[in-house]
């Protein structure tokens, strides 16, 4: 099985937080940087360019910092590393 790219391994690690948490996912906001290693990272999956807008269940918008927000406005930061 392959290693999952580091993007993806940063966002499962903020998703995890917010569900340690109990606070369901509202969106997740991903700054210029994150959101072209995403699409990249589902380029590179899937074998063809791609512009994704949605992870899993949760929709990603631009933002300048990249955060998955609750439903609640609490923000959790996407890890640098994971």
């Amino acid at each position: 099985m392959p290693r999952r790219a580091a993007i993806i391994r940063r966002l499962d690690a903020a998703l995890a937080k917010m569900r340690e948490q109990g606070m369901a996912v509202r969106a997740i906001y991903l700054d210029e940087t994150d959101w072209d290693a995403y699409n990249a990272a589902q380029s590179k999956a899937y074998g063809t360019p791609l512009v994704t807008f949605r992870y899993g269940d949760y929709e990603i918008r631009s933002g300048e910092n990249s955060r998955v927000y609750s439903t609640h406005g609490i923000g959790i930061a996407v890890p640098r590393r994971a």
